[in-house]
């Protein structure tokens, strides 16, 4: 993920909005064999709902650990359309992908 040093920059357009998407969960398990980190858009879309991502991380002390993706739209927290929560607590079963993979069927840009 980029740093953002500037907050008056978003961190990308999506749905022709601007997404500043910051931090909400990260977990590493014991075992190191997996690091998740999940974000959620704080700028709201169609209403209140926002975009998410959960990063897998393969491996996460090795040279070459592999990072995988996955996002969704979400509602507030605690409300029925709330996404991010059902995808924090099965995310080990979610589909995930490479970043130019969520690029080009996520926001549907040709790859």
């Amino acid at each position: 993920m980029a740093i953002i040093v500037d907050k008056t920059h978003h961190i990308f357009m999506g749905g022709g909005h601007e997404h500043d998407v910051q931090c909400w969960r990260t977990e590493r398990l014991t075992d190191e064999s997996f690091e998740y980190h999940s974000f959620v858009s704080v700028n709201s879309l169609n209403g209140y709902r926002a975009l998410w991502m959960i990063i897998r991380i393969t491996d996460p002390n090795k040279v070459n650990a592999l990072q995988e993706y996955s996002m969704g739209y979400t509602g507030l927290e605690g409300a029925a359309d709330d996404t991010l929560s059902v995808a924090w607590t099965n995310r080990a079963t979610l589909s995930y992908v490479r970043y130019d993979k969520v690029i080009s069927e996520f926001f549907n840009y040709a790859s």
